[in-house]
């Protein structure tokens, strides 16, 4: 007798195995696509058999985001949150949920609403760079009642939010991960996406065997050359065209003030401020590690005095320049860089006299109208403007 019929007599050991996680004729996509997965394998399978056209690179998150850009309904917002987490296909019937009365909509649907009532938790489902049409009304509203600092704020929130919505696909690189079944081993097998997706080229558009991974990376995952980055500049103040604009590959400030059309006649330039968010990160650590040593510096002579206190005195005298020192410090902390980086331009400089300075991501460039007064201040018997 066998199997379950066979006799269990004491002493006996049974073992019960789990199954093997395993799946059988499957591959996987991951990575920056539409719709990450397993999916099943078949005889003669290739790349673009898995990902068929540049639409399946779009992720759910890129369209979350593109509707966020003018303030959705906080029910559609949950809606499309919802579509994104559980992996749902978003229909013309959800949207027209958000038209009923809380109470009578889907069940599912309702109770994710339902979660997010308020605006901190809805935050936590939406993209920190964004914001919800609640927390739109609310700065708008300040902003109707004069509150500049509160306008400054949204326009410079509407500018910082001219960025890709999408994580730009590296189309020079992919790759797909093997499992040798002769020794375990794993091998990359790298190729072209835009050739293989785009082109059909037959050599990027591989053959995929069971259990095949393949992994689509973005430019942020893995650093292109420059000339392939997306990078963007502001012009502010007196241009013909300020706003913001797409750095070509290759150049430079003023190649660039000359495609947007150079300056007003009211153009100041001397005056200019061009600030780099690379520098900018540069002075912080700087500054910051000459604190530091500054700090310790002045740890190390206060100690050295300490040991030479002989009186109440010395010592209250050696306390108040300690406390002094300390606001010193705290105040010098508080400076924060702009990271301005200096043109060395002449008192009446032109356009053409701008330097062929290469453009980074997050330049910023602001040329003022002249100047309409004169500020005296300092060691004068009276400060005051002209």
């Amino acid at each position: 007798m066998g199997g379950l019929s066979r006799a269990v007599r004491d002493g006996d050991l049974v073992s019960v195995y789990s199954l093997v996680p395993r799946f059988d004729n499957a591959v996987a996509l991951r990575g920056d696509v539409a719709q990450p997965g397993r999916f099943p394998w078949r005889e003669g399978m290739r790349v673009r058999d898995l990902i068929p056209d540049r639409e399946a690179l779009l992720s759910r998150d890129y369209w979350i985001k593109r509707n966020q850009a003018v303030g959705l309904d906080s029910n559609v917002t949950s809606i499309l949150n919802q579509q994104a987490a559980t992996g749902t296909r978003l229909s013309v019937e959800d949207l027209n949920q958000r038209r009923k009365r809380e109470g009578e909509l889907d069940a599912t649907i309702g109770d994710t609403i339902r979660r997010i009532q308020t605006e901190s938790e809805a935050a936590k489902f939406l993209d920190p760079n964004q914001t919800s049409s609640a927390v739109e009304v609310t700065r708008l509203q300040d902003a109707s009642k004069g509150t500049l600092e509160t306008a400054k704020a949204d326009a410079q929130r509407l500018i910082n939010q001219i960025r890709p919505s999408q994580r730009e696909i590296n189309w020079d690189y992919a790759v797909i991960e093997r499992l040798n079944r002769n020794d375990l081993t794993t091998s990359l097998i790298p190729f072209n996406l835009g050739k293989a997706v785009i082109d059909g080229d037959p050599e990027q558009n591989l053959l995929l065997q069971p259990g095949d991974i393949v992994t689509v990376f973005s430019k942020q995952d893995i650093k292109v050359p420059v000339s392939k980055q997306t990078q963007y500049i502001r012009l502010e103040g007196e241009f013909k065209g300020a706003g913001v604009y797409q750095i070509q590959p290759g150049e430079t400030l003023r190649q660039l003030v000359e495609r947007v059309g150079g300056f007003t006649p009211n153009a100041y330039l001397y005056g200019a401020q061009f600030t780099r968010e690379s520098t900018r990160l540069q002075q912080e650590k700087t500054l910051e590690e000459a604190l530091n040593r500054l700090e310790r510096d002045i740890q190390r002579f206060n100690t050295l005095r300490a040991q030479n206190v002989t009186s109440p005195e010395d010592a209250a005298s050696l306390k108040q320049q300690a406390e002094n020192q300390q606001a010193l410090l705290t105040r010098l902390r508080q400076i924060r860089p702009i990271g301005r980086i200096v043109l060395e331009l002449s008192e009446s400089p032109q356009s053409k006299d701008l330097p062929d300075l290469p453009l980074e991501d997050g330049d910023r460039f602001i040329v003022p109208p002249p100047p309409s007064m004169v500020s005296v201040f300092g060691s004068v018997y009276s400060e005051s403007s002209f």
